[in-house]
């Protein structure tokens, strides 16, 4: 299950008036936690009133670890991450020199402890 959807809105700092993409819990964790929205847009309340999870910029979202634990328990589910990425370098004068490797991995988060492997591959 991915844990986050994407919503759009603003929020409430902004006084450009724009709307852009956030992220915030997916469904299943969202009714799990029993979430609501709270006044400021990205930020998520537990049936306490207290902010589970909050988005400090539109780039990514955090939710409470003993909140996310809880659920993970719950729902005999784990974290894990996976990791795409490229990296390129590229020589104008001799195409020899041009750099260029991909990457991927596969993390998890056990008792506490992050645990994985990045593999390093040319193209």
């Amino acid at each position: 299950m991915l844990a986050t959807a994407t919503a759009i809105g603003e929020m409430s700092e902004d006084k450009s008036g724009a709307h852009f993409q956030y992220l915030m819990p997916a469904r299943k964790l969202f009714d799990a936690l029993g979430l609501r929205y709270a006044r400021k847009d990205g930020e998520f309340l537990n049936p306490a009133g207290e902010i589970v999870v909050t988005n400090v910029s539109p780039n990514g979202a955090m939710i409470r670890k003993d909140e996310l634990q809880s659920f993970l328990e719950t729902q005999n589910m784990e974290v894990i991450w996976l990791l795409l990425g490229e990296k390129n370098s590229f020589n104008r004068n001799n195409e020899d020199d041009d750099f260029r490797k991909a990457m991927s991995g596969v993390y998890s988060l056990a008792e506490e402890e992050i645990s994985g492997s990045m593999n390093v591959t040319d193209w």
